[in-house]
């Protein structure tokens, strides 16, 4: 017996490319403070998201 969590969430899935694409277009404000950041690996993340997103890194 399947648990109805489980059902059919492969559909729901996004790659890594469409997920940052969409977290650029709807969070550009998170993104922005997280390259002012002084933690490194925030500042790495969000790079990498801009980068995969295909936008321009102006910091």
């Amino acid at each position: 017996m399947e648990c109805p969590a489980m059902e059919n969430n492969t559909q729901n899935f996004l790659s890594f490319s469409d997920w940052a694409k969409r977290v650029s277009t709807e969070h550009p404000d998170i993104l922005k403070q997280m390259m002012k950041s002084t933690d490194v690996l925030d500042r790495v993340i969000a790079k990498r998201i801009m980068l995969i997103a295909g936008e321009e890194m102006n910091a």
